[in-house]
């Protein structure tokens, strides 16, 4: 007697293991990156420390070739202007800085999406994903008076918020070996705010 209630428990017990596993749903990821482009337009400013204020309009894009790995590249104008520092050594001096105003960022490179993240909105009900990400990239900057070459390491969010919409973040280390006089090393950080779309 006990051996058949040992057997007809353990034949339901595997039923309803068997139904609770049929139950179980794997919610698909809505936001998929491979063979998609990730275009983004926005603002930017180039923190130097010369004697230049640097605002820009940023655009670039992404092109992921796996879900993690992207060719990634951008360009930033750059509408330079002499600080308050700046215009004190000319109005003192006569004398122009030495550090040439940048103008323009050109970079090229890679960007790997280490992260995959999802955060409900609870005014309007949706789910923003959230995308991490770094980028290394060579780089070519244009000042007033050359062209200078370096590279770019860049740490950035991108916050979907749509399938076709998303924000994007980022702050990136930027160094060229530039002339003041003579060759030498010039370290500056890039920040970034845009939007953009996914395609």
């Amino acid at each position: 007697m006990n051996r058949a209630l040992l057997v007809v428990a353990a034949t339901f017990l595997v039923g309803v293991s068997a139904k609770s596993v049929a139950d179980v749903r794997v919610e698909n990821r809505v936001l998929t990156k491979r063979g998609h482009l990730f275009p983004r337009l926005g603002f930017a400013y180039l923190f130097d420390e010369s004697f230049y204020r640097n605002p820009g309009l940023n655009l670039g894009a992404s092109h992921y070739l796996t879900e993690t790995l992207a060719v990634d590249g951008d360009a930033t104008l750059l509408f330079s202007s002499l600080n308050a520092a700046g215009q004190a050594v000319v109005d003192t001096t006569g004398l122009v800085p030495d550090a040439a105003a940048p103008e323009l960022l050109l970079s090229l490179g890679v960007r790997w999406a280490f992260g995959y993240g999802k955060m409900q909105i609870e005014s309007g009900g949706g789910i923003a994903r959230l995308i991490p990400s770094v980028a290394g990239h060579g780089v070519v900057k244009k000042t007033a008076v050359d062209w200078n070459g370096g590279f770019r390491m860049e740490l950035a969010l991108l916050l979907q918020l749509h399938r076709y919409f998303n924000v994007s973040i980022a702050w990136a280390f930027v160094g060229t070996v530039e002339f003041r006089g003579s060759r030498s090393f010039h370290a500056s950080q890039l920040a970034t705010l845009a939007v953009g779309s996914t395609l």
